[in-house]
């Protein structure tokens, strides 16, 4: 429905909401979610996965519980049954387009069905104590890919059955496993992935053998090389298509040739926390 979604939280706390706006324009004007699963909910996270958005919701802080909810039309939000008053938050979710089927993780669980109303939890992973960081079904390497945040990446090409890790070991730096996070598909042949302080790293290769993967290496770029990623988005309206890397503290970047290292640059506009959904 070409619509743009926004969450926010007050300082504070006391304040929160979904908004929506069909325009990204000079005047945008923003209108209040009001979908009664939704309206005046804090949301946690959102994603899009299949022409489908997913908004998580803390319910409650004591203890903390959350919720999942999903609409194709912006209007009406369906709860996802599966995922109902969880201890754990929605961290990411995919969609394997080869096998119809979803996948959506929080911190501990890992979900799949064939639809978001159809979700059930699964166990093909053993899941590590510091928790998963991401999901993504790539089309290029036709693989699905989990992350993890004692920095381990596993990828599957028969839809979750059998699971292969992409570099043998936990990745390290310096002795310390690397928190890995979300994925973005550069081109057919390059993902990248997020991490908790080290930047981004690049998954490239021979998925099916031992794969590639490669920390960022502008060490140069502090900011980005030792960055926290929130957010990556690939603007595949132009050509060639520029990577932006939404950071914690450390900026918006972008690059229009994302394949090397050099090229990166910041918005000097905000250089303070970012966060897109």
């Amino acid at each position: 429905n070409n619509l743009y979604f926004a969450s926010f939280v007050s300082r504070d706390g006391s304040e929160y909401g979904l908004y929506s706006t069909d325009s990204l324009g000079s005047a945008i004007k923003w209108e209040a979610v009001v979908s009664s699963d939704i309206a005046g909910k804090q949301i946690d996270n959102l994603i899009v996965v299949n022409n489908t958005l997913l908004a998580a919701t803390r319910e409650s802080s004591s203890p903390n519980t959350y919720n999942l909810y999903y609409t194709t039309n912006g209007t009406t939000f369906s709860a996802v049954a599966a995922l109902t008053d969880q201890p754990g938050a929605v961290v990411d979710a995919a969609y394997n387009s080869s096998a119809s089927m979803y996948w959506v993780i929080t911190g501990s669980k890992i979900f799949k069905g064939s639809g978001l109303s159809a979700l059930s939890e699964t166990k093909p992973l053993s899941v590590p104590v510091q928790g998963l960081g991401g999901i993504f079904y790539s089309s290029g390497f036709s693989r699905l890919f989990v992350s993890t945040k004692n920095g381990i990446i596993y990828s599957s090409g028969d839809n979750g059955t059998t699971w292969d890790r992409v570099y043998g070991d936990s990745v390290k730096v310096s002795g310390k496993e690397v928190p890995f996070g979300g994925f973005v598909q550069v081109n057919s042949s390059l993902l990248f992935t997020a991490t908790d302080g080290y930047g981004f790293y690049k998954i490239t290769g021979d998925i099916t053998k031992d794969g590639y993967v490669s920390r960022f290496s502008g060490s140069t770029i502090s900011e980005l090389y030792n960055g926290v990623i929130i957010n990556f988005h690939v603007d595949s309206t132009t050509i060639p298509s520029p990577v932006f890397i939404c950071t914690y503290g450390s900026g918006l970047w972008s690059n229009t040739t994302p394949e090397s290292d050099t090229g990166w640059k910041r918005s000097e506009e905000h250089t303070s926390e970012l966060q897109s959904h």
